[in-house]
């Protein structure tokens, strides 16, 4: 049975990602305390901490480092869309291949 006080917050799996922005700037501001910024946009504690203090960047990627550069993936976006209005439509074995044979 667990104590009223000692019940875990609820947090959404990152829910609050564009809260932080507000979060951080409120207290950079001094318009509030990094407690009650906690409260206010139900940020976790140390979430918001690690972002003030610069231990995790604010524009944090989750997941492993990407494959492709933007520009590449938008040459690969722009070639399929145009093989796919051809008619040739491609799997994601075929995308690899073609992945493959251009170095990646």
């Amino acid at each position: 049975m667990a104590h009223e006080g000692n019940e875990k917050k609820a947090y959404g799996r990152f829910q609050y990602s564009e809260d932080i922005y507000a979060a951080v700037e409120a207290i950079h501001r001094n318009q509030m305390s990094a407690n009650t910024a906690t409260k206010e946009y139900k940020i976790p504690k140390v979430t918001l901490i690690n972002k003030l203090h610069g231990k995790v960047l604010m524009e944090r990627k989750m997941g492993p480092t990407a494959t492709l550069e933007k520009e590449e993936e938008g040459r690969f976006e722009n070639w399929i869309t145009a093989e796919a209005k051809l008619g040739f439509l491609m799997d994601s074995d075929e995308f690899k291949d073609a992945l493959q044979t251009n170095g990646y």
